[in-house]
C-alpha cells in the first residue's frame, strides 16, 4: 500500500499517472490515467497503415523508446531510493 501512495504522488512527462488503486481481494490493482490511441508496443510495433494511424518512422520510434526508457529510469531510481530510505 505504501507503494501505491509514493507512486500516485510520482509526477514525470514520461510516466502515465496513477490515479489510485482498485483492491479486489488482497490485491492492489493499479488504475491510471486513460491513455488515447493504443498501447506502446501497437506504435512502436506497427507493420500495417490503418485508416486511423500512419506507421511511425524510425526517427519517431526512436524518441518514443527514449521517453520510455527516462520514464523507467526516473521510476526505477525514484522507488529504490525510497525504498531505501524506508528500510533504514
Amino acid at each position: 500500500m505504501a507503494e501505491m501512495k509514493t507512486l500516485e504522488k510520482i509526477k514525470h512527462k514520461n510516466v502515465v499517472p496513477l490515479l489510485g488503486y482498485c483492491k479486489v481481494g488482497e490485491e492492489r490493482l493499479p488504475v491510471y490515467e486513460y491513455m488515447e490511441y493504443e498501447s506502446l508496443e501497437e506504435m512502436i510495433h506497427r507493420r500495417i497503415k490503418t485508416f486511423e494511424r500512419r506507421i511511425l518512422t524510425c526517427k519517431e520510434r526512436k524518441k518514443i523508446a527514449r521517453g520510455a526508457t527516462k520514464g523507467l529510469y526516473f521510476l526505477h531510481h525514484i522507488i529504490a531510493s525510497l525504498t531505501s530510505y524506508t528500510k533504514t
